[in-house]
């Protein structure tokens, strides 16, 4: 595998399921590379192939941009490539970085270039997190774009701006796409049902007290009895804050944008994703979630069997419930294994991977205090 260190902060949007270059991504946020590392030759093993990692170096790099990189911590929200050309950018001298990391061509540097003015500079751009690049079931690219990118481009903008012919507006329900949607391949889209993720919670605590409530149970360890009946207050209090953040949730439903994606030829596949506390929003400010389990902030691709690696986040309220592993196991106790469940007829086990970090620190930092997850802080590069 060949790991880059490049500089400065390139990175690159969200796509569906696609045939794999490698990812660009931060070296220093927890620790994630060497993780990365491991999973992709795991699964590059499997299929003998081998995927690039491109990485930022934080050495070398203007202190401008690294006080700015930690204000928007998101890092696909600096660049977009698409066929080879670069179609939106925000640093002024990435464009070396990206020529001699990814190989593109000088002149294609120019025409980038050229266009960064009306939307880089003037505008932004729409963020990574916001917006997919998908085939659609004519086999051409299709763009999701949340509703809120609306407020600064037109359709004809984004059109241009990314050299598709469909843009399909989907209801904000999350911050950003990338945090309640995963498109897959052959027009799917893994979508956050908060329903069926309410009604897991509410079968683990069930499947627990009934576990609990069998005869042999009291021959069990001490210490195991005492997990198992504070995994029961933690699960209860965990229901009471998704219940209270679902109450106080001021995005659009995600049923909103079930119906969008049909309407458009989408196969839309629901799924227990995220479990979420949230506090009243003052009108007109952008709500965050602190996410105690979000598994469509997930990076997707395809390997040359055609089957889909999927890349997620750890579940923290997984760690937090502590139910001993052999009853955890024997009631399906855990959020992971409950999704897992859920796309397993779209996604093999083996090729679903929850990715924790340094010293826990997507479950812990990332998702609890920035909001994101794994998908914010690494973005594909697919070989088209």
């Amino acid at each position: 595998m060949k790991i880059t260190s490049i500089k400065p902060q390139t990175f690159f949007k969200g796509y569906d399921a696609r045939p794999l270059k490698g990812f660009i991504m931060g070296t220093s946020i927890g620790g994630i590379k060497s993780e990365m590392r491991r999973i992709l030759s795991d699964a590059g093993r499997k299929t003998n192939e081998q995927y690039d990692v491109f990485c930022l170096e934080e050495q070398g790099v203007c202190q401008q941009d690294i006080d700015f990189f930690s204000k928007v911590p998101w890092v696909q929200d600096f660049a977009t490539l698409k066929n080879g050309q670069l179609y939106t950018l925000f640093f002024d001298d990435a464009l070396e970085c990206i020529k001699s990391g990814l190989g593109v061509k000088e002149n294609e540097m120019q025409k980038a270039k050229k266009m960064q003015n009306p939307f880089a500079f003037n505008k932004i751009h729409i963020k990574g997190g916001n917006m997919f690049i998908v085939k659609n079931p004519q086999g051409n690219d299709d763009i999701f774009v949340g509703e809120n990118e609306f407020e600064n481009f037109s359709q004809d903008e984004i059109k241009k701006m990314y050299n598709v012919d469909n843009v399909i507006k989907i209801p904000q329900a999350d911050f950003h796409l990338d945090l309640f949607m995963r498109p897959l391949d052959n027009h799917r889209v893994l979508l956050a049902d908060d329903n069926m993720a309410q009604n897991v919670l509410v079968s683990i605590l069930s499947d627990l007290v009934g576990y609990m409530r069998k005869p042999d149970f009291t021959n069990r360890a001490q210490e195991e009895q005492l997990q198992c009946y504070m995994a029961l207050k933690s699960l209860d209090k965990a229901i009471q804050l998704f219940n209270t953040g679902r109450t106080f949730n001021a995005y659009k439903s995600t049923s909103e944008v079930e119906k969008v994606l049909n309407d458009n030829g989408y196969e839309v596949i629901k799924t227990p994703s995220r479990v979420y506390c949230a506090e009243e929003c003052p009108k007109g400010e952008k709500q965050l979630f602190v996410y105690l389990a979000n598994f469509m902030n997930a990076n997707a691709f395809q390997n040359k069997n055609g089957d889909i690696i999927l890349m997620t986040n750890h579940c923290l309220l997984d760690d937090f419930l502590n139910i001993p592993p052999q009853i955890k196991k024997e009631i399906k106790g855990s959020l992971e294994s409950r999704f897992v469940d859920s796309i397993k007829q779209y996604v093999k086990e083996e090729n679903i991977y929850f990715i924790k970090g340094k010293n826990n620190a997507i479950a812990d930092n990332m998702l609890a205090q920035n909001q994101g997850g794994i998908h914010c802080f690494c973005a594909e590069i697919p070989k088209e």
